[in-house]
């Protein structure tokens, strides 16, 4: 996950989006307000924060994502506002990503024990959980509270790991606001959320080196950023090392295994924290020349780090040495 640090006088932001393990939304949580109802706004995030663990925690018995996991093929279900809001925007993101970006990959989540016991499985056993896994599986019918979802298998599963702290960093956001607060940053277990400036300029941003050891600088470089969302995937804080193979957390749809890009960090900023959580994900999946590609079509804000080289469309500052800029064309 991402954490938040006093780094050379600004935040460094570390670490990595994705699946989470049970308990996700009450990891890390910092939250920061310059004005505003303060004590007020806190008490009401935290409250919030918990009433969305409640309903969308797969890991908790009686979750919306509980029950639709342990449904059986053929059967409709009735499900929260706030569980649509995370499916709607999370089919969009996979449409558009092509699925490299998916919530309907927590059987492969679970064979490779993410957020429990790593292990790496059979082929057999991955091909098995593939045939689970897809957005297709679940359809929908009805409109507003008459909406049912329904799977065609049973062992199909969904996750929000990788875009439901997205979504709780916006609703808090919004909660926030409604207590008059303009400046301060919110932080749900790495994914963060920039209300206003600080003092009338940006936050100062450091992005971590995802390969510090190597680089010799826990610094990547520094952004200024402001009223937008900040938010990074990578492979260096959640992953096993088998036979001198590193396999991260992120998984790739197409192969059924851990994504094997080339790239090691995505850091994304994005007004929508929900949307900044998944792109991450998605470009990670993508590698370098493709995910730049898609994010200049998509006009989308981005940071994309292989071990020696980056593509950027932010203005980024005091860039470390170790890298060399790609440019598309």
């Amino acid at each position: 996950m991402l954490t938040v640090l006093c780094l050379f006088g600004c935040l460094c932001l570390t670490g990595c989006g994705g699946e989470d393990p049970p308990g996700f939304l009450a990891s890390v949580t910092t939250l920061t307000f310059y004005d505003g109802d303060a004590a007020g706004v806190e008490r009401a995030v935290t409250a919030e924060l918990d009433r969305l663990e409640d309903l969308l925690d797969p890991a908790l018995e009686g979750s919306d994502l509980w029950r639709v996991n342990r449904a059986e093929a053929g059967e409709a279900l009735s499900l929260s506002p706030e569980f649509w809001a995370v499916f709607d925007l999370a089919s969009e993101i996979a449409a558009l990503t092509d699925e490299a970006f998916s919530p309907a990959l927590y059987p492969l989540t679970l064979l490779w024990g993410f957020g429990g016991q790593t292990r790496v499985p059979s082929e057999a056993e991955i091909a098995a959980a593939l045939a689970d896994c897809g957005l297709e599986h679940f359809s929908v019918s009805g409109e507003g509270e008459d909406r049912l979802l329904v799977k065609s298998r049973a062992g199909a599963m969904l996750d929000f790991g990788g875009i439901a702290k997205g979504y709780a960093a916006d609703r808090a956001g919004e909660i926030a606001r409604s207590f008059g607060v303009t400046s301060g940053m919110i932080d749900i277990g790495g994914n963060h959320l920039f209300l206003g400036d600080k003092g009338g300029s940006p936050f100062r941003v450091g992005v971590a080196d995802p390969r510090p050891a190597e680089h010799g600088s826990a610094l990547f470089g520094v952004l200024a950023l402001a009223d937008t969302s900040a938010v990074s995937s990578g492979d260096f804080e959640r992953y096993f090392v088998e036979d001198g193979v590193r396999y991260c957390h992120i998984l790739d749809k197409n192969t059924g295994a851990p994504a094997r890009s080339g790239l090691c960090m995505t850091f994304v900023a994005d007004p929508v924290s929900a949307r900044a959580d998944a792109l991450s994900t998605a470009l990670f999946v993508m590698g370098l020349e493709q995910g730049a590609a898609f994010c200049q079509a998509h006009g989308i804000s981005a940071i994309l780090a292989e071990e020696d080289r980056y593509w950027t469309n932010l203005e980024l500052e005091e860039v470390s040495s170790s890298y060399v800029r790609y440019e598309i064309g």
